[in-house]
């Protein structure tokens, strides 16, 4: 018999973590596209979190990833993923592994996007290129992406220009030197943790 969307509930009621869902996500990582529709369409957050946790296993198991990529879009654009949160569950994982070689253009595409959660999906998939060092689309989004006032945007920017900061930090003060003044403070704050004291203060004077 195969597994569907009730089945996933049922098992999410006896969980009670983080750990304990993604044990469920596994354990039903083999269910129908339709079935994990219909979880990304529940009023649960914790039943869109556990479909988003199943669409990350079918990723990595090789199952038709294109297809995995156009229903995560889908739903993302349809504002079922609608925090930071669920954002980052399937940015880096499935968007960024899947554009990890090759255009970019697609995560250019996706800032431009009406629907804020698709804006920050495209920022918090270039995670994977700054892990391996470049970190040019990264900050180029940042200097997009930087201004808006949703506090998921600023606060996911300033993570990622962070991360900057840690693996490629001339990179990152050269960044701010140019565009730091037109960023609002708090991003700047986030994203200067990992410099020296010294170097921070200076480029949080420049705003």
């Amino acid at each position: 018999m195969v597994a569907g969307a009730n089945d996933v509930v049922a098992a999410l009621t006896r969980a009670t973590d983080d750990a304990s869902r993604r044990r469920v996500a596994r354990r039903f990582a083999a269910l129908p596209s339709h079935e994990v529709d219909g979880l990304l369409w529940s009023e649960e957050r914790e039943h869109r979190l556990t479909a988003l946790l199943i669409l990350v296993e079918q990723y990595r198991a090789g199952g038709q990833p294109q297809a995995i990529v156009e229903q995560l879009l889908d739903a993302v654009r349809a504002e079922r993923v609608d925090d930071e949160e669920l954002v980052a569950v399937v940015a880096e994982p499935i968007l960024g592994d899947a554009h990890a070689t090759g255009s970019r253009n697609v995560f250019f595409q996706l800032a431009k996007s009406d629907v804020v959660w698709v804006r920050l999906l495209s920022i918090l998939a270039t995670g994977v290129f700054v892990k391996q060092g470049d970190v040019t689309t990264t900050l180029e989004l940042a200097e997009r992406l930087g201004r808006e006032r949703h506090p998921a945007m600023r606060h996911a920017v300033g993570v990622l220009l962070r991360a900057v900061g840690r693996r490629a930090p001339a990179e990152l003060v050269a960044f701010l030197e140019r565009v730091g003044r037109r960023l609002p403070r708090d991003v700047v704050e986030r994203a200067v943790e990992n410099l020296a004291p010294a170097e921070a203060e200076r480029l949080l004077a420049l705003r």
